[in-house]
């Protein structure tokens, strides 16, 4: 899952300070988890909450590394984000159809293991999981607003055979495709 922060600074040179890293205020950044922001941070934060108070010139300069941390993992997250965005999009489109890890990686710009740990940073799950769950959602939705078999709606939805699906609705939804179809149907 994505882990949410949020820094509220304010004032006339720390807008200037912003500007000059060539950040955007009021904007929602993602940034790695292991990345150099921490710890330019927590630098940070021990000199504004140390006994002894620190002169406004420490604090500027510490600020001012920290912005330009935030700067430089941007323009590395964003590359990754977007890149992971792509695959995203791709598998949204076409999740009913054979999908291939090293083909994802392609899209991505990237080897297969960065795909998914990037994917599950940012998706909260590997790629293949998200495939599944996609699957899941659009077999749920036919099994529940048509009367097709569910059979066809396994192979419509990628699965190998109704087998397949029912253990994966059943790990998924807590009961088979048949049981959720009647308790819709029946209240």
């Amino acid at each position: 899952m994505l882990a949410r922060s949020w820094i509220r600074c304010a004032g006339a040179k720390v807008a200037d300070m912003v500007n000059a890293a060539g950040l955007q205020s009021r904007t929602p950044y993602v940034l790695a988890t292991d990345s150099d922001v921490q710890s330019a941070l927590l630098a940070l934060h021990r000199a504004c909450t140390h006994p002894r108070q620190p002169s406004q010139g420490l604090v500027e300069s510490l600020f001012r590394t920290w912005l330009y941390s935030v700067a430089r993992d941007v323009g590395r997250s964003n590359s990754v984000h977007t890149g992971v965005e792509a695959v995203r999009r791709h598998l949204d489109i076409g999740h009913l159809q054979p999908q291939r890890l090293d083909q994802l990686a392609a899209l991505a710009g990237c080897s297969r293991a960065q795909l998914c740990r990037r994917f599950r940073r940012l998706v909260g799950m590997s790629p293949i999981q998200y495939v599944l769950q996609l699957r899941l959602e659009t077999a749920r939705e036919l099994m529940l607003s048509t009367e097709r078999d569910i059979e066809s709606i396994a192979q419509d939805c990628g699965f190998s055979d109704r087998y397949h699906l029912s253990r994966a609705f059943s790990a998924r939804y807590g009961m088979g495709p048949a049981t959720c179809r009647r308790k819709a149907l029946h209240g």
